[in-house]
């Protein structure tokens, strides 16, 4: 063989033809899994021979994992914006959401002056055609919202670029909800067309401390920081601006008719300024201890999961006394915390264990306060809940709005309380974890996202308002045991360190830790969704990976279905039913897909959580099956129920007799 391959060799040396198909004929071909998915940290080795230029872009590409842990800190940073004038402008029709107002009608003119086409959706209850060009419809229906864009369409009155301007200044998810109700129309549309949603109101951001900055509207950040990922067609931008009147009505037409990439951009006395996140070089930035021995510190959620990490980091830097809570109300006879709880002991520290669960008392103080043998005073707390918690997973176009709106409600509540207690208790710093989507969204992540902007904007104003630091931390993926050897996202102990450098960033308000810069993961992850469909068009089918799961073949009816869904997905020949989806090469950008697939094959009731919770075919088939019965065993209880409101007593008391019918239908007929 070796001798035939230096041979070959030396004859395609001589630039002589070579028969290449039929050479590699017999050859089996294995599906490699490259890091599409963005926050997939593999390393790969580069060939020698590469240019300059194809290793940058190859760094880009795999979005390279920093070696240097003081490279993983990022902050919020305002850049002055300038928006250049093009001496030709680029006309383009304009579907512009908003109220009736002498502001938007002067926006209206301007942008018509200029040769642009303007539509104008005014928020009312009932659908209704004003004009050929008004109409005015409730933002938050979706049977409106199809009705206007069908209407548009028959019309052939096509727009480039979606407005939502909000002239609003009350404290509401009013705006934010709307705006998540145009844009899941939208997304129903799938025609492929490249538009521009555009968001302009006031209260989301606050440069430069902007007093006016409200939490609960700040929510749509996240919004738009995910919508991108699953509406690739789509670019999301926002504006921020003091006031929606005559003085700022130039600086939000040229802000409308710029193309641009910008995503979030604030108005400030005539200016336009751009938020990032910029890296914060720990090497060179000055650090000032903020955790002391002898001082006693609140872990909300410090004896649960990853809390656990946090809890280890501090009893490790300083012997102090610490108050670890656990939501779960056996804790004490769980081993594992137990004997966790005796390892920090060992550090000299002090630990007062506790079962806290703020969701079922009133007041964050009304459950410590029941605690009477706990140290009087508190120097700071910090607060994991949020890394703790399930996240809610669902891909834009199936969210509700009662469900949004319920839960990040929720998290205004718990961070109102919060802040009660930390004022009344007057603690030198609060600390509250959050995650990276808060910052960067992710695919099926937007709830969770706009509840990270939401705690974000809520830490911001009280780190200003307070005389006491507060900072919101937005982490990276890590795993959620203090001794697990993680090989992707952050380890335990990475994590831990990483987490004793932050809190000597105090006061800033906000911290984003990660192991790559964050926006290119992001536009890594948008690229990779872009190019999906193409990737999913070949036809050819590769070999099954080499896995620690026995291949077993599927077998039921259900799991051949699912096979055959997850095989024109993965473009594998051969899947077993005990095959984690991940490992096959999976990742949320094809589980998305899968999902929808799943949903009109089966009919089932699924989520983008499935692929988290039941990873593998025989998993799935399970949790399909059930539903599947539990909907069999629904509709013939119903036919029961039907026949049985048109029997006469008699024949009522013989079916009892009989013992015949379904267990729960005689349990209603006994009552």
């Amino acid at each position: 063989t070796d001798f035939m391959l230096d041979s070959l060799a030396k004859t395609w040396a001589k630039y002589q033809p070579i028969d290449w198909d039929a050479f590699y004929q017999a050859e089996r071909r294995f599906k490699v899994s490259l890091p599409t998915y963005p926050f997939e940290r593999t390393k790969y080795w580069i060939e020698a021979g590469k240019t300059q230029k194809d290793t940058t872009q190859t760094a880009k590409a795999l979005a390279v994992r920093q070696v240097d842990p003081n490279k993983w800190f990022y902050t919020d940073s305002w850049k002055s914006l300038t928006l250049l004038n093009t001496t030709t402008e680029k006309t383009s029709a304009f579907l512009i959401f908003c109220s009736q107002s002498p502001a938007v009608t002067a926006l209206q003119q301007k942008l018509q002056a200029n040769g642009h086409q303007v539509i104008l959706a005014y928020a009312k209850a009932e659908f209704t055609q004003i004009s050929s060009n008004q109409f005015a419809l409730d933002f938050n229906n979706h049977t409106q919202l199809d009705t206007l864009f069908s209407t548009l369409k028959k019309k052939e009155q096509h727009f480039d670029n979606l407005v939502y301007l909000d002239e609003s200044i009350q404290s509401n998810l009013d705006s934010t909800l709307s705006f998540l109700s145009i844009a899941k129309a939208l997304g129903a549309l799938q025609d492929q067309k490249i538009r521009t949603l555009r968001f302009v109101g006031q209260g989301v951001t606050g440069p430069f401390g902007s007093a006016q900055r409200l939490p609960v509207k700040a929510s749509i950040l996240g919004l738009i920081a995910s919508l991108e990922y699953e509406q690739t067609t789509t670019r999301c931008s926002l504006l921020d601006v003091e006031a929606v009147d005559p003085s700022t009505l130039q600086k939000i037409y040229q802000w409308l008719i710029y193309d641009s990439a910008q995503h979030i951009v604030a108005l400030r006395a005539n200016d336009f300024w751009e938020l990032s996140l910029q890296p914060l070089p720990l090497d060179q930035t000055p650090l000032q201890p903020q955790i002391e021995s002898q001082k006693t510190y609140l872990v909300l959620g410090g004896l649960d999961g990853v809390g656990q990490a946090f809890a280890q980091a501090l009893a490790e830097a300083v012997q102090g006394k610490f108050l670890l809570s656990s939501r779960d109300s056996d804790f004490k006879n769980n081993a594992d915390v137990t004997a966790f709880v005796q390892r920090l002991e060992k550090t000299g520290s002090k630990i007062f264990p506790l079962h806290l669960d703020p969701a079922q008392t009133d007041t964050l103080a009304q459950s410590l306060d029941a605690y009477t043998h706990l140290p009087s005073d508190l120097d700071g707390l910090i607060c994991c809940y949020d890394m703790l918690d399930s996240k809610p997973t669902s891909l834009v176009n199936e969210l509700s709005l009662m469900d949004c709106q319920s839960y990040l409600e929720a998290q205004g509540r718990f961070l109102e309380q919060l802040s009660q207690y930390v004022d009344a208790r007057q603690l030198g710093f609060c600390v509250v974890m959050s995650s990276l989507s808060a910052k960067i969204g992710g695919i099926g992540q937007t709830m969770h996202a706009m509840a990270g902007s939401y705690a974000n904007a809520f830490i911001s104003i009280r780190n200003k308002q307070s005389s006491h630091p507060w900072m919101v931390m937005n982490w990276d993926r890590w795993t959620d045991r203090v001794d697990a050897d993680a090989t992707h996202d952050f380890s335990a102990q990475e994590g831990m360190n990483a987490f004793r450098k932050a809190l000597d960033l105090l006061p800033l308000p906000s911290i984003t830790i990660a192991t790559s810069h964050p926006q290119q993961r992001k536009e890594q992850a948008i690229h990779s969704s872009v190019n999906i469909d193409s990737q999913q068009a070949t036809h050819e089918l590769y070999e099954r990976p080499e896995l620690e799961a026995q291949f077993i073949d599927a077998s039921t009816p259900t799991e051949l279905r699912l096979a055959k869904l997850w095989q024109d997905c993965l473009k594998i020949k051969r899947i077993g039913v005990h095959d984690n989806f991940f490992d096959l090469g999976g990742h949320s950008l094809l589980a998305a897909q899968l999902i929808r697939q799943i949903k009109q094959t089966f009919q089932a009731t699924v989520d983008l959580g499935l692929f988290f919770s039941a990873p593998s075919i025989y998993e799935q088939s399970a949790l399909i099956d059930s539903q599947i019965k539990l909907g069999d065993e629904t509709s013939e209880l119903a036919i029961d129920l039907d026949a049985l409101e048109n029997m006469t007593e008699q024949e009522v008391e013989a079916l009892l007799a009989s013992s015949q019918s379904p267990e729960e239908l005689l349990k209603l007929l006994n009552k």
